[in-house]
């Protein structure tokens, strides 16, 4: 297989279809337009940059078949690519709902790893996870 078959290949494997055909269709991506990248050189920068956006599809590993498949967003990311504002609390309760929705729109055989991994992130974090003056009040 050449390098532009295996790419295509690795693109149907990350959204666990049984076809490119089916990867793509899913993606709304003409049949015309992906036999075309069949005859470049590498996929054109722009779907690379639209399943790393939206999918959050490592690129190296789309590249290259090394490294994690996906790449763990932030917060922030995963708000801009659900096209929700920052929330208005400054406990940002929402950016937690974004999470989970982005976890339940995932295939139920990757929930596991998805959660794992955004615990390790949040873990990784060297920020604390409350002030004094947020912690709940204590009942007397």
């Amino acid at each position: 297989m050449d390098k532009i078959s295996e790419q295509l290949n690795r693109i149907r494997i990350f959204f666990k279809k049984d076809s490119i055909h089916e990867a793509f269709e899913m993606l709304n991506i003409p049949k015309t337009t992906y036999t075309n990248y069949y005859n470049k050189t590498k996929l054109p920068s722009k779907l690379v940059s639209m399943l790393r956006d939206e999918h959050f599809m490592n690129p190296e590993w789309l590249k290259t078949g090394k490294g994690a498949l996906q790449i763990i967003p932030s917060p922030s990311e995963l708000m801009r690519a659900n096209h929700i504002k920052e929330p208005q609390s400054r406990y940002g309760s929402s950016k937690c709902m974004v999470i989970c929705d982005a976890i339940k729109r995932r295939d139920s055989s990757y929930t596991e790893e998805i959660v794992a991994k955004v615990l390790t992130f949040i873990n990784s974090l060297d920020i604390p996870l409350a002030n004094k003056e947020d912690d709940v009040q204590k009942i007397e």
